[in-house]
Protein backbone atom coordinates (compact mmCIF):
# COMPACT_ATOMS: atom_id res chain seq x y z
CA UNK A 1 0.00 0.00 0.00
CA UNK A 2 1.49 3.36 -1.07
CA UNK A 3 0.37 6.76 0.21
CA UNK A 4 -0.15 9.36 -1.29
CA UNK A 5 -0.85 9.14 -5.04
CA UNK A 6 2.23 11.24 -5.89
CA UNK A 7 4.33 8.11 -5.26
CA UNK A 8 4.23 5.01 -7.45
CA UNK A 9 6.16 1.76 -7.02
CA UNK A 10 7.36 -1.05 -9.23
CA UNK A 11 8.50 -4.45 -8.04
CA UNK A 12 7.74 -6.45 -4.88
CA UNK A 13 4.06 -6.33 -5.81
CA UNK A 14 1.22 -7.79 -3.78
CA UNK A 15 1.38 -11.58 -3.80
CA UNK A 16 5.18 -11.74 -3.97
CA UNK A 17 6.52 -14.63 -1.89
CA UNK A 18 9.98 -14.46 -0.35
CA UNK A 19 11.59 -17.59 1.01
CA UNK A 20 14.30 -17.41 3.64
CA UNK A 21 17.45 -15.66 2.45
CA UNK A 22 15.88 -14.09 -0.68
CA UNK A 23 14.70 -10.56 -1.46
CA UNK A 24 13.08 -8.40 -4.10
CA UNK A 25 13.74 -4.89 -5.41
CA UNK A 26 11.17 -2.11 -5.27
CA UNK A 27 11.54 1.12 -7.25
CA UNK A 28 9.77 4.19 -5.84
CA UNK A 29 8.99 7.11 -8.17
CA UNK A 30 7.83 10.56 -7.05
CA UNK A 31 5.59 12.43 -9.51
CA UNK A 32 4.43 15.54 -7.59
CA UNK A 33 1.44 17.53 -8.74
CA UNK A 34 2.51 20.79 -7.07
CA UNK A 35 5.55 22.46 -5.54
CA UNK A 36 6.66 21.84 -1.97
CA UNK A 37 7.27 18.93 0.34
CA UNK A 38 5.61 15.59 -0.39
CA UNK A 39 5.41 13.16 2.50
CA UNK A 40 4.10 9.61 2.32
CA UNK A 41 4.71 6.01 3.28
CA UNK A 42 4.75 2.44 2.00
CA UNK A 43 2.95 -0.14 4.14
CA UNK A 44 3.88 -3.82 3.82
CA UNK A 45 1.13 -6.16 4.99
CA UNK A 46 2.57 -9.61 5.70
CA UNK A 47 -0.21 -11.20 7.72
CA UNK A 48 0.95 -9.80 11.07
CA UNK A 49 -1.05 -7.59 13.41
CA UNK A 50 0.56 -4.38 12.14
CA UNK A 51 2.12 -3.59 8.76
CA UNK A 52 5.76 -2.67 8.29
CA UNK A 53 6.07 0.98 7.22
CA UNK A 54 8.72 2.90 5.29
CA UNK A 55 8.39 6.69 5.39
CA UNK A 56 8.83 8.65 2.15
CA UNK A 57 9.86 12.26 1.84
CA UNK A 58 10.48 14.37 -1.24
CA UNK A 59 10.32 17.96 -2.41
CA UNK A 60 9.38 19.51 -5.75
CA UNK A 61 10.05 22.88 -7.31
CA UNK A 62 7.27 24.74 -9.07
CA UNK A 63 6.72 24.23 -12.78
CA UNK A 64 7.30 27.05 -15.23
CA UNK A 65 4.46 29.29 -16.34
CA UNK A 66 3.35 30.73 -12.99
CA UNK A 67 3.01 34.37 -12.02
CA UNK A 68 6.56 34.53 -10.63
CA UNK A 69 9.82 32.84 -11.58
CA UNK A 70 13.47 32.83 -10.53
CA UNK A 71 16.42 33.96 -12.64
CA UNK A 72 18.56 31.04 -11.43
CA UNK A 73 18.19 27.36 -10.62
CA UNK A 74 19.15 25.53 -7.45
CA UNK A 75 21.41 27.59 -5.19
CA UNK A 76 24.44 25.90 -3.63
CA UNK A 77 26.42 27.45 -0.78
CA UNK A 78 29.14 24.80 -0.84
CA UNK A 79 30.83 23.53 2.31
CA UNK A 80 30.75 25.76 5.39
CA UNK A 81 32.04 25.15 8.93
CA UNK A 82 29.24 24.26 11.32
CA UNK A 83 27.90 27.32 13.13
CA UNK A 84 29.33 29.87 10.68
CA UNK A 85 27.68 31.68 7.81
CA UNK A 86 28.31 31.36 4.09
CA UNK A 87 28.46 34.47 1.86
CA UNK A 88 24.97 35.69 1.03
CA UNK A 89 23.67 34.81 -2.44
CA UNK A 90 21.22 37.02 -4.32
CA UNK A 91 18.15 35.50 -5.96
CA UNK A 92 16.10 37.53 -8.44
CA UNK A 93 12.34 36.98 -8.31
CA UNK A 94 10.54 38.12 -11.45
CA UNK A 95 6.84 38.91 -11.94
CA UNK A 96 5.98 37.22 -15.25
CA UNK A 97 2.30 38.19 -15.13
CA UNK A 98 0.49 41.24 -16.48
CA UNK A 99 -0.68 42.40 -13.05
CA UNK A 100 0.93 43.39 -9.78
CA UNK A 101 1.52 40.48 -7.39
CA UNK A 102 1.42 40.50 -3.60
CA UNK A 103 3.66 38.18 -1.61
CA UNK A 104 1.88 36.14 1.08
CA UNK A 105 5.02 34.44 2.41
CA UNK A 106 8.72 34.14 1.59
CA UNK A 107 10.27 31.30 3.53
CA UNK A 108 12.06 27.99 3.68
CA UNK A 109 10.49 24.55 3.81
CA UNK A 110 11.78 21.01 3.58
CA UNK A 111 14.40 19.01 5.43
CA UNK A 112 16.56 21.71 7.07
CA UNK A 113 14.64 25.01 6.75
CA UNK A 114 16.20 26.59 9.86
CA UNK A 115 19.71 26.44 8.34
CA UNK A 116 18.71 29.07 5.78
CA UNK A 117 17.50 32.66 6.13
CA UNK A 118 16.27 35.49 3.91
CA UNK A 119 16.71 39.25 3.81
CA UNK A 120 16.76 41.94 1.13
CA UNK A 121 14.25 44.10 -0.77
CA UNK A 122 11.75 41.30 -1.53
CA UNK A 123 9.30 41.76 1.37
CA UNK A 124 5.68 40.97 2.15
CA UNK A 125 4.94 44.68 2.34
CA UNK A 126 6.36 45.42 -1.15
CA UNK A 127 4.07 44.42 -4.09
CA UNK A 128 5.93 43.46 -7.28
CA UNK A 129 4.76 45.26 -10.46
CA UNK A 130 4.34 43.40 -13.80
CA UNK A 131 7.64 42.54 -15.47
CA UNK A 132 9.70 43.78 -12.52
CA UNK A 133 12.16 41.88 -10.31
CA UNK A 134 13.18 42.10 -6.68
CA UNK A 135 16.14 40.64 -4.83
CA UNK A 136 15.96 38.04 -2.07
CA UNK A 137 19.27 37.71 -0.26
CA UNK A 138 19.65 34.10 0.92
CA UNK A 139 22.02 33.02 3.67
CA UNK A 140 23.20 29.64 4.97
CA UNK A 141 24.57 28.64 8.38
CA UNK A 142 24.70 24.86 8.92
CA UNK A 143 23.57 23.59 12.32
CA UNK A 144 25.20 20.20 11.81
CA UNK A 145 27.72 18.45 9.58
CA UNK A 146 26.74 16.83 6.30
CA UNK A 147 24.43 17.88 3.50
CA UNK A 148 21.70 20.39 4.39
CA UNK A 149 18.76 21.03 2.04
CA UNK A 150 15.56 23.05 1.84
CA UNK A 151 13.24 24.79 -0.59
CA UNK A 152 12.88 28.58 -0.79
CA UNK A 153 9.15 28.98 -1.38
CA UNK A 154 7.38 32.11 -2.61
CA UNK A 155 3.63 32.12 -2.02
CA UNK A 156 1.36 34.80 -3.48
CA UNK A 157 -1.81 36.26 -2.03
CA UNK A 158 -3.85 34.60 -4.82
CA UNK A 159 -2.62 31.13 -3.78
CA UNK A 160 0.03 30.60 -6.49
CA UNK A 161 3.51 29.54 -5.46
CA UNK A 162 6.98 28.92 -6.84
CA UNK A 163 10.06 27.40 -5.24
CA UNK A 164 13.75 26.85 -5.81
CA UNK A 165 16.08 24.39 -4.10
CA UNK A 166 18.83 25.58 -1.75
CA UNK A 167 21.58 23.41 -0.36
CA UNK A 168 24.90 23.44 1.40
CA UNK A 169 27.11 21.22 3.50
CA UNK A 170 28.24 21.58 7.09
CA UNK A 171 31.85 20.79 8.01
CA UNK A 172 32.84 19.79 11.54
CA UNK A 173 35.64 21.77 13.12
CA UNK A 174 37.90 20.77 16.00
CA UNK A 175 37.30 22.70 19.15
CA UNK A 176 33.68 23.50 18.35
CA UNK A 177 32.12 24.52 21.69
CA UNK A 178 29.17 22.69 23.13
CA UNK A 179 25.90 24.14 21.84
CA UNK A 180 24.29 26.71 24.10
CA UNK A 181 20.57 26.42 24.76
CA UNK A 182 18.76 28.90 22.53
CA UNK A 183 16.62 31.69 23.93
CA UNK A 184 12.93 30.86 23.40
CA UNK A 185 10.99 32.97 20.90
CA UNK A 186 7.50 34.39 21.43
CA UNK A 187 4.61 32.84 19.51
CA UNK A 188 1.81 35.40 18.98
CA UNK A 189 -1.89 34.55 18.69
CA UNK A 190 -4.26 36.40 16.33
CA UNK A 191 -8.05 36.31 15.91
CA UNK A 192 -10.26 37.12 12.90
CA UNK A 193 -13.76 37.90 14.09
CA UNK A 194 -15.42 37.72 10.65
CA UNK A 195 -14.76 33.98 10.44
CA UNK A 196 -14.23 33.21 14.15
CA UNK A 197 -10.75 31.80 13.45
CA UNK A 198 -7.53 31.78 15.46
CA UNK A 199 -3.96 31.74 14.10
CA UNK A 200 -0.54 31.66 15.75
CA UNK A 201 2.88 32.51 14.33
CA UNK A 202 6.50 32.54 15.45
CA UNK A 203 7.71 34.21 12.23
CA UNK A 204 8.64 37.88 12.60
CA UNK A 205 7.62 38.76 9.03
CA UNK A 206 4.21 37.08 9.39
CA UNK A 207 3.58 38.83 12.70
CA UNK A 208 4.57 42.19 11.22
CA UNK A 209 2.33 41.63 8.19
CA UNK A 210 -0.67 40.80 10.38
CA UNK A 211 0.00 43.73 12.72
CA UNK A 212 0.22 46.12 9.75
CA UNK A 213 -3.15 45.08 8.34
CA UNK A 214 -1.63 43.58 5.19
CA UNK A 215 -4.03 40.68 5.78
CA UNK A 216 -7.18 42.54 6.91
CA UNK A 217 -9.29 41.51 9.86
CA UNK A 218 -6.62 39.89 12.04
CA UNK A 219 -5.94 41.34 15.51
CA UNK A 220 -3.82 40.17 18.43
CA UNK A 221 -5.68 38.41 21.24
CA UNK A 222 -3.01 39.44 23.71
CA UNK A 223 -2.07 35.82 24.38
CA UNK A 224 1.38 34.40 23.63
CA UNK A 225 3.56 31.45 24.53
CA UNK A 226 7.20 30.49 24.06
CA UNK A 227 8.77 28.13 21.54
CA UNK A 228 12.19 27.47 20.03
CA UNK A 229 12.85 28.65 16.49
CA UNK A 230 15.63 26.08 15.99
CA UNK A 231 16.12 22.48 17.07
CA UNK A 232 17.00 21.91 20.73
CA UNK A 233 17.59 18.69 22.72
CA UNK A 234 14.28 17.36 23.98
CA UNK A 235 12.18 19.41 21.56
CA UNK A 236 10.40 18.13 18.44
CA UNK A 237 9.96 19.89 15.08
CA UNK A 238 6.42 21.15 14.51
CA UNK A 239 4.99 20.71 11.02
CA UNK A 240 2.49 23.27 9.70
CA UNK A 241 -0.20 22.63 7.11
CA UNK A 242 -2.37 25.16 5.32
CA UNK A 243 -5.93 23.90 4.89
CA UNK A 244 -7.50 25.53 1.81
CA UNK A 245 -11.11 26.83 1.80
CA UNK A 246 -13.61 26.05 3.11
CA UNK A 247 -11.30 25.76 6.12
CA UNK A 248 -8.78 28.50 5.14
CA UNK A 249 -6.89 27.60 8.31
CA UNK A 250 -3.68 26.06 9.65
CA UNK A 251 -2.85 22.87 11.53
CA UNK A 252 0.25 22.08 13.61
CA UNK A 253 1.62 18.76 14.88
CA UNK A 254 4.70 17.58 16.81
CA UNK A 255 4.34 13.98 15.61
CA UNK A 256 6.17 13.02 12.38
CA UNK A 257 3.73 10.12 12.07
CA UNK A 258 0.73 12.44 12.34
CA UNK A 259 2.30 14.92 9.90
CA UNK A 260 2.82 12.11 7.37
CA UNK A 261 -0.69 10.74 7.94
CA UNK A 262 -2.25 14.19 7.49
CA UNK A 263 -0.31 14.70 4.23
CA UNK A 264 -1.20 11.23 2.95
CA UNK A 265 -4.88 11.44 3.85
CA UNK A 266 -5.45 15.02 2.73
CA UNK A 267 -3.77 15.68 -0.64
CA UNK A 268 -5.33 19.17 -0.85
CA UNK A 269 -3.52 20.29 2.32
CA UNK A 270 -0.31 22.27 1.77
CA UNK A 271 2.66 21.29 3.93
CA UNK A 272 4.14 24.74 4.59
CA UNK A 273 6.96 23.58 6.85
CA UNK A 274 8.28 20.44 8.51
CA UNK A 275 9.83 22.55 11.30
CA UNK A 276 8.00 25.85 11.69
CA UNK A 277 9.01 25.82 15.38
CA UNK A 278 10.17 23.34 18.04
CA UNK A 279 8.18 22.24 21.11
CA UNK A 280 8.37 19.36 23.57
CA UNK A 281 5.71 16.65 23.71
CA UNK A 282 3.83 15.41 26.79
CA UNK A 283 3.75 11.87 28.13
CA UNK A 284 1.29 10.11 25.79
CA UNK A 285 -0.58 8.49 28.71
CA UNK A 286 -0.49 11.03 31.53
CA UNK A 287 -0.18 14.22 29.49
CA UNK A 288 2.53 15.43 31.88
CA UNK A 289 5.09 17.80 30.32
CA UNK A 290 8.89 17.47 30.77
CA UNK A 291 10.48 19.45 33.60
CA UNK A 292 11.06 23.08 32.59
CA UNK A 293 8.15 23.21 30.16
CA UNK A 294 4.50 24.25 30.39
CA UNK A 295 1.42 22.59 28.84
CA UNK A 296 -0.04 23.88 25.58
CA UNK A 297 -3.65 22.91 24.89
CA UNK A 298 -5.32 22.48 21.48
CA UNK A 299 -9.05 22.75 20.78
CA UNK A 300 -10.92 22.11 17.53
CA UNK A 301 -14.03 24.06 16.51
CA UNK A 302 -15.78 20.95 15.10
CA UNK A 303 -17.02 22.90 12.06
CA UNK A 304 -16.61 22.42 8.29
CA UNK A 305 -14.33 25.50 8.34
CA UNK A 306 -11.88 23.59 10.54
CA UNK A 307 -9.88 25.76 12.91
CA UNK A 308 -7.76 25.02 15.99
CA UNK A 309 -6.76 27.21 18.90
CA UNK A 310 -3.53 26.70 20.87
CA UNK A 311 -3.12 28.15 24.35
CA UNK A 312 -1.17 27.71 27.59
CA UNK A 313 -4.19 28.90 29.58
CA UNK A 314 -6.34 26.11 30.99
CA UNK A 315 -9.07 28.68 31.63
CA UNK A 316 -9.08 29.72 27.97
CA UNK A 317 -9.08 26.06 26.91
CA UNK A 318 -12.12 25.41 29.13
CA UNK A 319 -13.83 28.53 27.77
CA UNK A 320 -13.40 27.23 24.20
CA UNK A 321 -14.77 23.81 25.20
CA UNK A 322 -17.80 25.54 26.73
CA UNK A 323 -18.34 27.24 23.34
CA UNK A 324 -18.43 23.86 21.59
CA UNK A 325 -14.77 23.17 20.84
CA UNK A 326 -13.32 19.68 21.33
CA UNK A 327 -10.13 19.34 23.41
CA UNK A 328 -7.35 17.37 21.69
CA UNK A 329 -4.26 15.92 23.34
CA UNK A 330 -2.83 13.44 25.83
CA UNK A 331 -3.85 12.64 29.38
CA UNK A 332 -6.89 13.78 31.38
CA UNK A 333 -6.16 17.45 30.61
CA UNK A 334 -5.65 16.81 26.86
CA UNK A 335 -2.19 18.38 26.53
CA UNK A 336 -0.91 18.67 22.95
CA UNK A 337 2.49 20.42 23.19
CA UNK A 338 4.88 21.59 25.91
CA UNK A 339 6.55 24.98 25.57
CA UNK A 340 9.68 26.29 27.29
CA UNK A 341 8.80 27.96 30.58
Amino acid sequence: VVKPAAYTVQGCSAGTTLVAGTGCTMTVVLQPQSAGDVGGSIDFHVGEASPYRIRLFGAATAAAGGAVSFESGEISFGEVPVGTGAPTQKLKIRNDSAVQVQFASLGFEGTHPNDFSRSGPCKLSNPLPPGETCIAELAFSPAASGERRAQFVVRLADGQSASVGVRGSGRSTQGTPEPVAATPVTVVEFYRASVDHYFMSIAADEIAALDSGLFPGWTRTGLTFKSHATGQPGFSPICRFYLPPTADSHFYSASPQECAAVAAGNPSFILESTAVMHLAVPNPLSGVCPIGTVPIYRTWNRRPDTNHRYTTSLAVRNQMVALGHAPEGSGPDAVTFCGPA
